[in-house]
């Protein structure tokens, strides 16, 4: 019987992925946007040849502030079942490389071309990213499970020493690539801010570089792989 495009579980032992791995918010960028277009999902429409936005209140409806969040493991449930590529974040050079593993990159737009990631602040990457204002970002294979594991802070390994297993390259904006990734993107950081614990950076892509192989997806708190015909 011939394979579909499906997940299948690897063989490994099905170990909990750290909290950087879920994908715990969603975010568009207004100002990333196609020039001399209109949308009326950016809230947006073309009258007498001249762009007007419309304005959109950020005011709640009386009460709705008033709702109470759901419980944070409820959440975290619910957002297991979204699944996502897994890629290992990097920047720095020589002994001030700092990266981890996320499943939260996704793309925003294409002009400019802008993807985001969500990174907690406690993050070594995090401080590292702001520093150097650019970052790479690896799209894992499934030959690569061990460093997804790694860079999630199994084994304990931190900073630079988790850099020691793999081959690594610096690209054009000297920031920490896989060679042998499934997809690799370079990104000049195009902005960022603060949801909760976390920071949404948003990268305006300046390189790729596609590989080959069956990409790495994380899915209710597995590494699994997505089989390609």
């Amino acid at each position: 019987m011939p394979i579909d495009r499906t997940l299948a579980s690897r063989k490994s032992p099905r170990a909990e992925l750290p909290c950087e791995m879920e994908r715990p918010f969603e975010y568009s960028a207004p100002n990333c946007r196609r020039k001399g277009t209109s949308s009326a999902r950016n809230g947006s429409t073309r009258i007498g040849g001249q762009l007007q936005r419309q304005v959109m209140s950020h005011q709640s409806a009386p009460g709705i502030r008033d709702i109470p969040s759901v419980q944070a493991t409820e959440f975290r449930q619910a957002m297991r079942n979204l699944a996502g590529g897994v890629a290992i974040v990097a920047t720095g050079t020589a002994a001030e490389r700092r990266g981890l593993t996320v499943s939260s990159v996704t793309s925003i737009c294409m002009e400019p071309p802008c993807l985001l990631v969500g990174i907690n602040a406690g993050s070594e990457t995090h401080d590292g990213i702001l520093a150097s204002r650019s970052f790479g970002v690896s799209l894992l294979s499934t030959d690569q499970e061990d460093l997804a594991l790694r860079f999630g802070g199994q084994g304990g390994a931190k900073g630079i020493h988790r850099f020691d297993t793999a081959p690594w390259k610096q690209g054009a904006l000297d920031v920490p690539l896989l060679p042998n990734a499934f997809c690799a993107l370079e990104c000049v950081l195009y902005d960022h801010k603060v949801i909760g614990t976390h920071t949404i950076f948003i990268g305006r892509v300046i390189a790729t570089c596609v590989g080959h192989g069956n990409p790495l997806i994380n899915f209710r708190g597995a590494l699994r792989t997505l089989l390609l015909d």
